[in-house]
């Protein structure tokens, strides 16, 4: 007779019983005591928490601080907007700037998912951490057109103040400065006359980027033409640096100070003439500028500071300009900051057409830098024609 192990259990006396008369097989105890309902129950609590987790996964993502990740994802097409929508995204969801997707898509030059985004109801005049809304951030013509045809402001400010027209005028962005303007966007006094940290307005900045059209633009609509910025620099000295005589040309038209130099003492006339621009320092000539001024930099003509416009004229050994300067009454004995002359610098280049005009008008032949004369420049040279010259007017060695 089969006994039973002391380990097996029996859930009845009767049946251990048939047990031990061999009309059962010993069934040992259950090693689970969950009953079937219950594990069933889990499992269906498991879908359906998988399930609702699913339907509001970007909702979560979101919450705890995935919106940059997100809004990057749609953007480069991993995420369906469709999908983000529907799984508890909130179109006007915004990053950690503050920017929502239509910001985004605005700064990526996205136009097909811009208008995407606006049928789905996002906000268009939404504003991120710094006040700016997706207008403000437009570098594209094409995207700002579609953006004020589905009501964007023109106008809106941004925590400074600043409009989106200021805000594509100092970045040069000239179609969409364009468009902003027949749209009827208005460019406030403020915005024409505000200047950054460095001293810079607007107009300084459109000059710098040789874009005359907003140039004209700007001195319209009342710029100030004369404001220098933290180095001393006009719109007139930019625009005479940058060789633009149509735009100098307007801004002494309208005004412009002539005579204004930088840091350093230089006019418009000294650049002009360091730059050989002939058709400019005419020009300035003819409009009153100083012929006498003085710089004290040793930047214009390397070591040649305390300049006057004649003696940077004579160095540049350009002789047309010379003799407008000495037409119209330059002093041909003014010395710079080493001592030298109009003259000892013509005699130093052999620039003897120059040199015999600079004799002719009384310059002295006998001015001396350390020995160094205009007669014992020109022995050096070998320059008999000078040397000549010189002792027939008095010079000495």
């Amino acid at each position: 007779m089969l006994e039973p192990d002391v380990e097996d259990r029996f859930l009845s006396a009767k049946e251990a019983l048939l047990v031990l008369r061999g009309k059962r097989m010993i069934r040992g105890k259950s090693k689970s005591s969950v009953p079937w309902k219950a594990i069933v129950g889990v499992g269906v609590g498991v879908f359906i928490l998988v399930s609702v987790v699913n339907s509001y996964k970007y909702a979560i993502f979101n919450y705890f601080g995935l919106k940059d990740f997100i809004q990057g994802s749609i953007l480069e097409g991993s995420i369906e907007i469709g999908d983000y929508l529907s799984k508890g995204g909130d179109i006007n969801d915004k990053n950690s700037k503050g920017g929502s997707l239509l910001h985004r898509a605005v700064e990526k030059n996205e136009p097909d998912i811009l208008e995407l985004l606006i049928d789905k109801g996002i906000d268009i005049n939404g504003k991120d951490n710094e006040g700016k809304t997706p207008l403000h951030r437009v570098s594209s013509q094409e995207v700002a057109e579609k953006l004020i045809a589905k009501g964007a402001d023109i106008n809106a400010e941004d925590n400074t103040g600043a409009t989106p027209l200021s805000v594509a005028l100092r970045n040069s962005y000239i179609d969409v400065t364009s468009l902003l303007i027949t749209r009827g966007a208005r460019l406030s006094n403020q915005d024409v006359q505000a200047k950054d940290d460095q001293g810079i307005t607007l107009l300084h900045l459109v000059i710098n980027n040789k874009n005359n059209q907003l140039a004209k633009l700007l001195i319209a609509n009342g710029a100030d033409i004369n404001a220098n910025d933290n180095n001393g620099y006009t719109p007139l000295y930019l625009a005479v640096q940058n060789n633009n005589n149509e735009l100098a040309k307007l801004l002494i038209a309208n005004g412009a100070d002539i005579n204004a130099n930088d840091n350093y003492r230089n006019t418009p006339l000294h650049l002009a003439i360091k730059n050989n621009n002939n058709e400019l320092a005419k020009m300035l000539i003819a409009n009153g500028a100083d012929i006498n001024v003085k710089n004290n930099s040793n930047i214009i003509l390397e070591q040649w500071g305390d300049a006057t416009p004649l003696y940077l004229a004579v160095q540049n050994e350009n002789n047309e300009i010379a003799k407008l300067l000495i037409a119209n009454g330059a002093n041909v004995n003014t010395k710079n900051d080493f001592g030298y002359t109009p003259l000892l610098r013509a005699v130093q280049n052999n620039n003897n057409e120059i040199a015999k005009l600079l004799i002719a008008k009384g310059a002295d032949v006998n001015a001396n830098k350390n020995g160094y004369t205009p007669l014992y420049g020109a022995v050096k040279n070998n320059n008999k024609e000078i040397v000549e010259l010189l002792k027939s007017h008095g010079a000495k060695r």
